[in-house]
Parts: structure tokens; sequence; C-alpha cells
């Protein structure tokens, strides 16, 4: 008796929402920063709407970015045109010429 290549992909596709939902429902359990009312909403979120919620679940709960520990490279600002060159008050005639 042999298994419809359907039902194959079926139970795969199951078992891998099955299993990203409970990462998600693992780190909504695991966070210590919402309260009690906010994990039972986001559960509820996460199994209601499987891929919709553990989605939304995993790019809340992102781990923070590492800060390298120093400060940025102020820009190269190379040839920069949007100053003028002359800082100098400018007429219309020269003066140097009186």
């Amino acid at each position: 008796m042999a298994v419809p290549l359907e039902a194959v992909i079926a139970c795969i596709l199951i078992a891998a929402i099955f299993w990203i939902n409970v990462k998600a429902t693992l780190l909504i359990m695991r966070d210590g920063v919402s309260e009690r009312s906010q994990r039972l909403m986001q559960l509820g979120l996460v199994w209601a709407l499987p891929m919709i919620g553990a989605t939304l679940v995993f790019a809340v709960h992102r781990p923070p970015e590492k800060h390298p520990g120093r400060y940025r490279e102020p820009p190269d600002p190379g040839d920069d045109f949007s100053f003028p060159r002359f800082s100098g008050r400018r007429s219309g005639s020269d003066s140097d010429d009186e």
C-alpha cells in the first residue's frame, strides 16, 4: 500500500508549522518583560493564526543587536561642493583695483 505524495507533503507541512508554533510558544513563555495577559494574547495569536502569529512573535522578540563598543567613523566629505568657495563678502567690483 503506497502513501500518496500529497499526504506526505501535507504531513511535512503540518509538522513544520507545529514545530514553528512550539518554538514561538517557548519564546513567549520565556519572555520576562511581558505581562501574563499579554503573553496569553500572543499565545492565542500564535495558535489561532499559525504562520502569521509565529512570524509576528519572532519579529517582536528578536535578540538585541550587539553594539561594537566604539563610535562610528565620521563620513569622509570628499569633494563636497555644497559649501561656498569664498566665505568672505563679495561685491560687484574688485576693491583691489581702486
